[in-house]
């Protein structure tokens, strides 16, 4: 990790230790325009530097739409004209973003747009959401003003919603979804991440502030071998994330191996 990076990764997780709000969020620090081009008001950073963030926020608990917003930035081709529209305002975050990338579309071409009809269940952060990026299998439409209904969940910090699309218009943002799938998983990665290791070390406090039979846990061999699987755990987790950031950066990457088993395959030996 270069100086710079290490600098990012201090510097948000001491504002999210803050408990930042969307407008600090994306006013102070400019988060959402991280991963979009300068050509679009954004800073162009890589998906390495969004991973930092992520894994930070995840590492919080922070609350907010920046995960969904961020991946339907990075989900839209610059190239095409409705990004022109859509980037810069998701840059300056005055325009909340999602993705609904699993359930049932079909789109229609009406002019210069599209017409798409279908639904999505759990689509991150609903309520604030203010466009959607909606796949059909083939392509990723964006749809303004969504009909977005509240889906309950056992997770209360991250809301989630049902999108229905009856005859709803949508501008055309790329033409690979599954990218945009990728990009998803590696963002959730990372801030897994995050949880995971903030766990861990409210675990290893834990271990060494609270006694039993007069002496810290963390004494006790049994509790430090299992912290130190989870480490090893962990570690192998932040290589498998950044792996699947790399591998997500360009629409060209193959997608990461799959392997049949729980566990990767062997180095072969010459």
């Amino acid at each position: 990790m270069t100086p710079e990076q290490e600098a990012l990764r201090a510097s948000v997780a001491d504002f999210f230790s803050t408990g930042a709000d969307w407008g600090r969020l994306t006013g102070e620090l400019g988060l959402t325009a991280l991963a979009i081009g300068e050509e679009h008001g954004g800073f162009g950073a890589s998906l390495v530097e969004v991973g930092i963030v992520l894994e930070e926020a995840g590492a919080a608990l922070l609350s907010s739409p920046l995960l969904a917003t961020t991946v339907a930035a990075l989900a839209v081709d610059p190239s095409l004209p409705a990004a022109a529209d859509l980037l810069p305002a998701l840059a300056a975050g005055d325009l909340i973003g999602t993705v609904a990338l699993d359930g049932t579309c079909t789109a229609r071409p009406a002019g210069d747009a599209f017409v798409l009809d279908g639904s999505f269940a759990h689509v991150l952060d609903a309520a604030p959401v203010g466009v959607v990026m909606v796949s059909d299998g083939t392509a990723l439409f964006a749809v303004t003003d969504p009909d977005l209904r509240p889906q309950p969940t056992l997770d209360q910090t991250r809301g989630q919603g049902t999108l229905v699309l009856w005859q709803t218009p949508g501008r055309l943002v790329s033409h690979n979804p599954a990218h945009a799938q990728d990009l998803l998983h590696a963002a959730l990665a990372a801030e897994s991440v995050g949880v995971a290791r903030a766990a861990l070390r409210f675990t290893v406090e834990h271990l060494r502030t609270r006694s039993q039979f007069g002496v810290p846990l963390a004494t006790f061999q049994a509790l430090r071998h299992r912290v130190a699987d989870l480490h090893v755990q962990l570690e192998q987790a932040v290589s498998s994330v950044w792996f699947a950031l790399g591998a997500a950066s360009t629409p060209s990457s193959p997608p990461p191996p799959r392997w049949r088993s729980s566990s990767p395959p062997r180095p072969r030996t010459r």
